[in-house]
C-alpha cells in the first residue's frame, strides 16, 4: 500500500496537466465512490440499487456550501466533510426505515428513493439548478486555511493532491473501521442476522449505522466530484452513477476490499480510457461483468481461487482468440450501425471499411466460435470412466 500511494503521489510529476491527470483524479473519486459501496454491500450484505443518492446529497452540499461561504472563508480543502455531512444525514433520515430488512427489500427501496429524489430534482431548481445544475468556482475568496497550506486549486494538479489525500483518508478510515466491532457485526448480520441477534446484537440498528456511514463516504466521493469539475448536476443522482460502484465492486470482488479498489480502477478505464477508442466500450464492460459473474464470482480479487488460472496455457490463448474475434465483430457491427466511420479501435486493428469487410466478418465469426468452442474443451472438467455415458 505504501508503494501504491507513492506511486500516485508521483503521478502529477509525470503528467503535470491534460487528460491522464483528469483521469487519475476521476479515477480517486470512483475508488472512495466503490468503497463506501463496499461498507454497504460487501461489507453488511445490503444490495443497493440507488446508491448515487447519496453521492448527489454530497456533490449538491458541497456545491451549495461553496457558493454560499466560499467567498467568506470557506476552506476548498474541508469542504469534503460537509459533502460527507450531507449524505450521511440523507442516509439517516429514511435510512431507520430501509434498514428494518435486508436483500430484496432493501434493494427496492433504495431504487425507489434516489427514483424519488430524480424526479423531484426538475420541481425544484433552486435545489438542484435545473438542467444546467448548480455552478461553483473554487477560486474565488480568500481562505484562511487553503491558504495557511499554500494552495489556491486554481491547476489541475492540486486539484488532484487534494482528491489524493482525502482518498487515502477514506480508505483508510474505512480499513479501520472494518476491523471495529461495528464492523465485524456487520460481517455477522451479513451471514446470518437471525443468528446474530440471538447474540445480542440488533441486525436493524447494524444496517442503519453502516448505512449512515457508507453515506458519509459516498458524500465524500460527490464532494470531490464537485471540486473538481467545479458543478454538481442531476446525473449525479442517475441510473448510470447508482449502477457504477455496484458494476465495479462485482467485477473486482464485492466482499474484497482490494477488489473495490481494483474494480474502480478498471470501470475508470473503460469509461474514461476506452470511451475515447471506441464507441462500444459499455458493451465491452458488459461482457467483462457478465464473464466475471460466471466464471469468478468473488471478482478479479478472487480469480487466483478459481479454476481458471489452475489450466493449461491453451485456455489463455483460445481466450484472447475469442476476445479477438469479438472485438472484431462488434467494431464492425458499430462501423454498419453508426456514420460509416470506424472506431480509433478499430483502425489500430486494421479493419477494412465497409465495402471490403466481407472477409473480416467471416474471419471474426470463425476466430470467435472456434476460440469459444477451444475455450470451453480447455476449461471442462475431466470426467472419469464411472461418469461416462453408457
Amino acid at each position: 500500500m505504501l508503494v501504491v500511494a507513492l506511486a500516485l503521489a508521483a503521478w502529477p510529476l509525470v503528467f503535470r496537466q491534460g487528460y491522464a491527470l483528469t483521469l487519475a483524479t476521476r479515477t480517486l473519486t470512483l475508488i472512495v465512490f466503490v468503497l463506501s459501496y463496499h461498507l454497504l454491500y460487501g461489507r453488511t450484505g445490503l444490495l443497493s440499487f440507488g446508491h448515487a443518492l447519496y453521492f448527489g446529497a454530497g456533490a449538491f452540499c458541497a456545491a451549495h456550501a461553496l457558493n454560499a461561504w466560499g467567498a467568506r472563508g470557506l476552506p476548498v480543502t474541508l469542504l469534503p466533510m460537509l459533502g460527507g455531512a450531507g449524505g450521511a444525514l440523507v442516509a439517516a433520515l429514511p435510512g431507520w426505515i430501509n434498514a428494518r430488512r435486508g436483500g430484496l427489500a432493501f434493494a427496492m427501496i433504495s431504487l425507489g428513493l434516489a427514483e424519488l429524489a430524480l424526479a423531484a430534482a426538475p420541481m425544484l431548481p433552486a435545489l438542484f439548478g435545473g438542467e444546467a445544475g448548480i455552478a461553483t468556482n473554487r477560486v474565488t475568496g480568500p481562505r484562511w486555511f487553503d491558504n495557511w497550506l499554500g494552495i489556491d486549486y486554481a491547476s489541475g494538479t492540486q486539484v488532484y493532491e487534494l482528491v489524493l489525500a482525502w482518498t487515502l483518508a477514506s480508505a483508510g478510515a474505512m480499513a479501520m473501521l472494518s476491523r471495529t466491532p461495528l464492523g465485524c457485526m456487520a460481517l455477522a448480520v451479513r451471514d446470518n442476522a437471525e443468528r446474530a441477534s440471538f447474540l445480542g446484537a440488533d441486525p436493524r440498528t447494524v444496517r442503519w449505522r453502516m448505512l449512515i456511514l457508507a453515506g458519509f463516504f459516498a458524500g465524500v466521493a460527490g464532494a470531490l466530484s464537485t471540486i473538481q469539475y467545479e458543478v454538481a448536476t442531476v446525473e449525479a443522482l442517475g441510473r448510470v452513477q447508482s449502477a457504477a460502484p455496484l458494476v465495479a465492486a462485482v467485477i473486482g470482488g464485492p466482499q474484497s476490499f482490494g477488489g473495490a479498489i481494483a474494480g474502480a480502477v478498471v470501470y475508470e478505464l473503460a469509461a474514461g480510457g476506452m470511451s475515447s477508442l471506441t464507441p462500444a466500450w459499455p458493451f465491452y464492460l458488459g461482457c467483462l461483468f457478465v464473464l466475471v459473474m460466471l466464471v469468478a464470482p468473488r471478482g478479479l480479487a478472487g480469480l487466483w481461487e478459481t479454476r481458471l488460472p489452475k489450466q493449461s496455457i491453451t485456455t489463455w490463448i483460445a481466450s484472447l482468440i475469442a476476445a479477438g474475434g469479438l472485438v472484431t465483430v462488434v467494431e464492425l457491427a458499430y462501423l454498419y450501425s453508426g456514420s460509416g466511420q470506424a472506431s480509433v479501435l478499430a483502425q489500430w486493428l486494421g479493419l477494412p471499411g465497409r465495402e471490403h469487410s466481407a472477409g473480416a466478418w467471416g474471419l471474426g465469426l470463425l476466430t470467435l466460435v472456434g476460440g469459444a468452442a477451444l475455450c470451453r474443451l480447455a476449461v471442462r472438467p475431466n470426467r472419469t470412466v464411472a461418469e461416462l455415458p453408457a
